[in-house]
C-alpha cells in the first residue's frame, strides 16, 4: 500500500512539473511573440492561403495594409497574428519543452517539426474557411471558423504531441532510411 502512495505522489509531482513548465514556457513564448512584428509571417500565410484558394477556383483579391487581407465575394478576411499561428506555436512549443523526461535534442527536434506543422496547417485552415464561404455560404464559413477551426487546433496539437512523445523513435528510424 505504501509503495502505491509513493508512486501516486511521484506521478502527481511529475504532472505538476509538466503543468508548471507548460505555463512558464507558454508565457515566455507569448511575451516574445507579442513583441515581434509577425507581418512577414502573416503575409506568407496570406499568400499561401490565397494560392490554395486560386487553385480551388476561388476568385480572390489581396490587400496589404495594417494586416494582410484576402477578399472573397466581398468578404474581407484579415490575416492576424492568430491566423499566422502565434498561439499554436507558443502552446505546442511549450508542451514539448515542458516534457522533462525527453532529452533536449528530442525536444528541439519536436519543436522544429511542430513549428513546420503549424506553418503548413494555418494556410490550410484559412483556405478551408474561405472556400466553405465561397462554395457554400458565409454562415457555414463562420461556423467553420469559430468551431471547427479551434477544434482542429486542439486535434493537431494533441495528435502531434502524441506522435512525437510515443512514436518519436519509430518516426526517426523511418526518415533515416531516406
Amino acid at each position: 500500500m505504501g509503495n502505491r502512495k509513493l508512486n501516486l505522489r511521484t506521478e502527481v509531482i511529475k504532472g505538476l512539473k509538466f503543468l508548471i513548465g507548460i505555463t512558464a514556457f507558454y508565457t515566455l513564448f507569448w511575451l516574445v511573440l507579442s513583441g515581434i512584428d509577425l507581418y512577414p509571417l502573416k503575409t506568407a500565410t496570406a499568400y499561401a492561403s490565397n494560392s490554395l484558394l486560386n487553385l480551388a477556383g476561388v476568385p480572390t483579391q489581396m490587400f496589404f495594409g495594417d494586416e494582410p487581407v484576402i477578399v472573397v465575394k466581398n468578404v474581407y478576411a484579415q490575416i492576424t497574428n492568430l491566423c499566422a499561428g502565434d498561439l499554436e506555436i507558443a502552446l505546442l512549443l511549450a508542451v514539448i519543452l515542458a516534457t522533462w523526461d525527453r532529452s533536449w535534442g528530442k525536444r528541439l527536434w519536436g519543436c522544429l517539426f511542430g513549428l513546420l506543422l503549424v506553418l503548413v496547417a494555418n494556410p490550410l485552415r484559412i483556405f478551408t474557411v474561405l472556400a466553405v464561404g465561397y462554395y457554400s455560404n458565409w454562415a457555414w464559413a463562420d461556423f467553420t471558423h469559430n468551431i471547427l477551426f479551434r477544434l482542429m487546433l486542439i486535434i493537431i496539437i494533441v495528435v502531434y504531441y502524441f506522435l512525437w512523445y510515443v512514436k518519436y523513435d519509430n518516426i526517426r528510424r523511418f526518415f533515416k532510411r531516406f
